[in-house]
């Protein structure tokens, strides 16, 4: 970069040393560009092109993808997956589990037909609070008989 006689230096100093010039450097295609483009690509590359600016040849003929909805948990199936495991668990020593497990199943079944709860946690529930019944079930044939 050189310097005027003041030591300010001047635009020309800026340029590039390229053959191409300041143009190379913007963000915006050239018509060879563009004609390049459409030669690669067809005629819609050359419209998206300027519609949206330059698009790389390789992205103009991928397919479209969306992306789903991303299913979040709540806080009541999270509610409901602690109490049908907290059920499942207690289900082991004591028939009592077998209530929490079924409140946490029933409170699964409530909240599987919202929209936008994820599925596979309000099914997780249900099934736990189910095996937690059928444990608690397991320990009332077992201490019937006892007490009779």
């Amino acid at each position: 970069m050189t310097e005027t006689g003041a030591g300010i230096p001047t635009e020309a100093d800026d340029a590039p040393d390229d053959a191409r010039g300041y143009e190379a450097l913007t963000l915006e295609p050239t018509e060879e560009h563009k004609q390049q483009v459409a030669a690669q690509t067809g005629a819609i590359a050359v419209i998206a092109s300027d519609t949206f600016g330059w698009i790389h040849p390789e992205a103009a003929h991928q397919e479209l993808t969306r992306r789903e909805r991303a299913t979040r948990v709540s806080r009541l199936t999270l509610i409901a997956v602690g109490l049908a495991s907290l059920g499942l668990l207690a289900s082991w020593v004591t028939p009592w589990g077998g209530i929490a497990g079924l409140l946490g199943a029933a409170l699964a079944a409530a909240t599987i037909f919202r929209s936008h709860e994820n599925r596979a946690w309000c099914a997780a529930a249900i099934g736990t609070g189910l095996l937690s019944v059928a444990c608690s079930a397991y320990w009332l044939v077992w201490i019937l008989p006892q007490l009779a």
